[in-house]
């Protein structure tokens, strides 16, 4: 079973990453918060809050891909597809290359 690890802008960190506590995470997040898989070296993904909208950015070595959110709850949704391998995070929004 993969474990993770949730850090921010003010230098938070939880390895105890479960959805309830990436909610609470991402709820208290004033900057960005990244996920990473500690088996996935390079790839993380990383969201900003922006008002009520969020902007989510995949990395994946030197490739990133961004896309918005609408809320928090999508956020979270986006975040946990991309850390289980599920593909649906890919086809939910529009992403596009971070220039």
């Amino acid at each position: 079973m993969p474990t993770y690890t949730v850090r921010d802008g003010d230098g938070n960190t939880i390895s105890e990453v479960a959805p309830n506590s990436l909610l609470r995470f991402l709820n208290d997040c004033s900057s960005y918060a990244e996920l990473s898989r500690d088996d996935w070296p390079g790839r993380s993904v990383l969201a900003r809050p922006s008002g009520e909208q969020w902007q989510v950015e995949i990395v994946n070595g030197t490739h990133r891909l961004v896309a918005t959110t609408p809320n928090v709850d999508a956020t979270l949704d986006v975040m946990r597809a991309w850390a289980e391998s599920d593909g649906w995070w890919a086809e939910a929004f529009t992403w596009r290359p971070v220039s």
